[in-house]
């Protein structure tokens, strides 16, 4: 009983590490099919990078739904296009 006080007392709380979840996703972009990774994390905003073997990741927020990771993605089409074009070359 004592130990139960004691951690009340202390104010800390038990807390849960939530670890980065990577999933594939697929996306039709310019009349293709444009496949790509999102790894969900703890950040606080989308971020998109196009990896050194052409690899395409996008990373989010848990709370962002898959519909708006989409978007950003469609906004950002000229960057895109351009840095996988200079990852292929």
């Amino acid at each position: 009983m004592g130990f139960k006080l004691d951690f009340l007392r202390s104010g800390a709380l038990p807390t849960v590490a939530l670890s980065p979840v990577v999933s594939e996703q697929t996306l039709e972009f310019n009349g293709r099919l444009l496949s790509y990774r999102v790894r969900r994390s703890t950040r606080q905003s989308l971020a998109m990078q196009v990896l050194p073997e052409g690899a395409v990741q996008v990373s989010a927020p848990w709370k962002v739904p898959q519909l708006e990771i989409e978007l950003f993605i469609r906004r950002h089409q000229r960057w895109l296009e351009k840095r996988l074009r200079l990852v292929a070359s």
